[in-house]
């Protein structure tokens, strides 16, 4: 369909993407399944979107991520703990 590549490891997706979004849910296989090592996989000046539960996400790792422009800029929807609470 269209330039649509097929990609084979979810590093080689990260390393190649402007725009990554999480979509998964809650389960124990996916609490912190993003953090420091994917992060460091994602192309310079990406962006990072996470729909899915506030736990799937290491928060202090994207927010290093951010600090250091490895990232262009976040969405998150939900946090582990809303802010405020």
């Amino acid at each position: 369909m269209g330039n649509a590549t097929q990609i084979s490891t979810l590093n080689e997706l990260l390393a190649h993407s402007d725009f990554v979004s999480l979509h998964v849910p809650n389960l124990p296989s996916t609490k912190n399944m993003f953090g420091k090592e994917q992060f460091a996989q994602m192309k310079n000046g990406s962006f990072f979107l996470n729909a899915s539960r506030g736990n799937v996400v290491v928060i202090p790792d994207l927010a290093a991520a951010l600090k250091s422009e490895h990232l262009r800029g976040a969405y998150v929807d939900v946090f582990p703990t809303e802010p405020g609470k």
